[in-house]
C-alpha cells in the first residue's frame, strides 16, 4: 500500500512538472516570438493553464503528502492482542 501511495505522489509531481514546462515554453513564445498571432495564441494558453497548474499543485500536492504520511506512519496492530487499541508501538501488558 505504501508503494502505491508513493508512486501516486510521484505521478502527480511528474505530471504537473510536464504541464508546467509546457506552459513555460508557451510563455517564452508569448514574450519573444516574432509573429503577433503566435504571441496572442500563446498568451491565451498561458492565461488558461496558469491557474489550473497552481490549483493542481496546491490541491494534489497536499493530498499526496497527506496520504503518504498516513501510509508510512500508520500504526500496525499487535498480532497477539488484536483490536484497534493495541499497536506494536505500545505492546499490551500480560
Amino acid at each position: 500500500m505504501c508503494a502505491r501511495l508513493l508512486l501516486t505522489a510521484r505521478a502527480f509531481a511528474e505530471g504537473v512538472h510536464a504541464l508546467a514546462v509546457s506552459t513555460v515554453l508557451q510563455l517564452d513564445k508569448e514574450l519573444s516570438h516574432p509573429d503577433e498571432d503566435v504571441r496572442k495564441e500563446a498568451a491565451g494558453e498561458v492565461a488558461l493553464l496558469t491557474p489550473i497548474i497552481k490549483a493542481f499543485i496546491i490541491g494534489n500536492g497536499w493530498l499526496a503528502a497527506s496520504r503518504c504520511l498516513q501510509g508510512v506512519w500508520q500504526p500496525r496492530l499487535h498480532p497477539r492482542s488484536g483490536g484497534w487499541g493495541s499497536t506494536c508501538a505500545v505492546p499490551a501488558s500480560t
